[in-house]
């Protein structure tokens, strides 16, 4: 039985019948819209349908599961993969009605992809599901109907040889705090933190000081 690809705008795959979880819905639809100056981001979604396939067969993928990841990781060649979580519960609507937000509480992983040998490069990809799939049972209580799928995406950056050797510097989005928990007694712990948020494309970034 052949596993059904849908293939959307600005080169997102959709790979089987199931849901595409709030992250990869989030991505399907910023790769719609028409951003001046910014490139797509190429992205390959498996379904929660690979997820209910995995805990049928004891937490193993069969072959023609396997074939599919093998056959995006050569789509996306020699450059460093994301292995992201999209759960079904990530945007506050899950499968059992509107509820918390969860987003960013799962599991995901950025894998270098530059071991020597292509199947050993497959085997890190495969672990890293597993391992999402994994962690996200674990957090569920046992009534829970939420599902995972799972999003593969290159990590867009630059190459650059350094004195060091080969270096990779991504294109990173995200925000992070800073916290100084040994402040002196004359300071508080949250003064002089720093906010800094960077946006995926050109290293772009803004920081707030207090």
């Amino acid at each position: 039985m052949g596993i059904k690809i849908i293939e959307q705008a600005g080169d997102v795959k959709i790979y089987g019948d199931g849901s595409l979880g709030g992250k990869g819905i989030g991505l399907v639809r910023i790769n719609e819209c028409l951003i001046p100056k910014a490139n797509k981001l190429k992205t390959r979604i498996l379904t929660t349908m690979f997820y209910d396939h995995f805990l049928d067969r004891c937490g193993k993928f069969e072959q023609e599961k396997s074939d599919i990841i093998l056959s995006i990781l050569n789509e996306l060649g020699d450059v460093p993969v994301g292995v992201r979580s999209s759960a079904t519960n990530e945007a506050g609507t899950s499968a059992e009605g509107t509820g918390l937000i969860h987003a960013g509480e799962y599991t995901s992983f950025m894998l270098p992809n530059n071991h020597p040998d292509a199947q050993t490069r497959f085997h890190q990809v495969q672990q890293a599901i597993y391992h999402i799939y994994n962690d996200f049972t674990r957090k569920q209580p046992p009534s829970s109907r939420e599902k995972m799928a799972i999003i593969l995406n290159p990590i867009p950056g630059i190459f650059d040889d350094t004195l060091a050797g080969p270096c990779y510097y991504p294109y990173i989005s995200g925000v992070a705090n800073s916290y100084f928990p040994h402040a002196l007694k004359t300071q508080d712990p949250k003064e002089g933190f720093a906010r800094i948020a960077f946006g995926m494309g050109m290293p772009l970034f803004w920081m707030i000081f207090r």
